[in-house]
């Protein structure tokens, strides 16, 4: 099924009468490689890629029964498409598709319709109107429908024993000592949520991916029993919030990695915490959703 969702309301397109015969701009877009190049150097050094803003077209086609259920029928997809107000997403549960598990499985991508509602008499036969949609995505990329979590727990007291998982950590001080690997399977980059729950101080967050570490480091911070804060990595947030809903960023080290601190695609994920002064209640949880450059 592909549908269209928005303010929480759901228009199908593939039944009439909106039925969805084509589309173009599913697949991984033109890629972009970033490169340099000094005064005599031959050539360029590249530095990595990145993906453009991408533009799905939709093609429609709308059924009437009469003249006056032609305009009431275009008057609605003008609505559920408007340019005005939030943006809408597009969702794929067809089989097949990467990341379909189940009843919730599917992917799914965000953006805004730029152009196609002018309903242009030459794309008319009778009753039967064809409307080339026009979808911008900001963020090309494609997700799962259902978000991925794991948690860590760190239940403090007095002694202290190994729990032997695949990671071993260790429970049972007022010293976290928790690591987990992620499966992560998108093939594409994920900037994941972070909640962590007090109490804890000096929180130190750690990823270790393909000779690559990353930190999100709380120095002489601590957060208290009953708070949390909440650590958004994705593009476009970037924010450290706590249970009141006020910024916290201040309290993250200048060394750490909040830009770039991701989940990475096509590697082995070890995310690592420390920290000290917790509780039963300490734990952390880290929530994504995989990311795929296309369909």
């Amino acid at each position: 099924m592909i549908c269209w969702v928005r303010n929480k309301q759901t228009l199908r397109l593939d039944q009439k009468p909106y039925l969805l015969y084509e589309h173009d701009g599913f697949g991984i877009p033109q890629t972009k490689r970033i490169e340099d190049s000094g005064p005599l150097q031959h050539g360029t050094t590249d530095r990595g890629m990145k993906l453009p803003a991408r533009d799905i077209v939709l093609y429609v086609q709308m059924f009437a029964d009469n003249w006056e259920d032609y305009y009431e029928k275009r008057a609605e997809l003008a609505r559920w498409f408007s340019p005005f107000g939030n943006a809408g997403v597009l969702r794929v549960t067809e089989g097949g598709v990467s990341g379909s598990s189940g009843e919730n499985g599917g992917l799914e991508i965000s953006g805004y319709a730029v152009e196609g509602l002018d309903f242009p008499g030459s794309e008319r036969e009778g009753l039967t109107q064809t409307v080339p949609i026009v979808l911008h995505c900001s963020d090309p990329l494609w997700q799962d429908i259902e978000s991925s979590s794991v948690t860590f727990s760190a239940g403090g007291g007095s002694d202290t024993f190994e729990v032997p998982t695949v990671v071993p950590f260790k429970v049972g001080a007022s010293t976290m000592l928790v690591s987990q690997l992620v499966d992560y399977v998108g093939d594409a980059d994920a900037y994941p949520i972070i909640k962590i729950f007090g109490p804890v101080t000096d929180l130190n967050i750690s990823q270790v991916a393909s000779k690559t570490t990353m930190k999100l480091d709380f120095a002489s911070t601590t957060i208290a029993a009953g708070d949390w804060y909440e650590i958004d990595l994705r593009y476009g947030v970037k924010t450290i919030k706590d249970s009141n809903g006020v910024n916290k960023i201040s309290t993250l080290s200048a060394n750490s990695n909040l830009a770039t601190f991701r989940l990475f695609a096509g590697a082995s994920n070890y995310i690592s915490m420390t920290g000290t002064g917790i509780t039963s209640s300490t734990m952390a949880q880290l929530t994504w959703k995989n990311a795929y450059g296309g369909i």
